[in-house]
């Protein structure tokens, strides 16, 4: 199973229990933003969606080949390049 990299916004979530289902690599605050860098699993990207508040968000992943980009706010569209 593949694994991303990608960053979590925490005011994007409306709840944190996903903080416990990642792979925290780093926080750190951003002006009034706190940011999660995170590793997860692919299976698990689906999961997020529920998470997030209403949008609009952008969710940015990446494994080192693929990068899956996501509108939040369109939640049926998945991006992958």
């Amino acid at each position: 199973m593949s694994s991303y990299k990608g960053t979590i916004i925490e005011s994007s979530l409306k709840d944190k229990k996903i903080l416990d289902e990642v792979k925290i690599v780093k926080k750190y605050k951003d002006e009034d933003w706190v940011l999660y860098d995170i590793e997860i699993e692919e299976n698990k990207i689906k999961d997020l969606q529920k998470y997030i508040n209403d949008g609009p968000w952008y969710r940015h992943l990446w494994n080192g080949e693929k990068i899956m980009m996501k509108f939040m706010l369109y939640t049926k569209k998945v991006f992958l390049r």
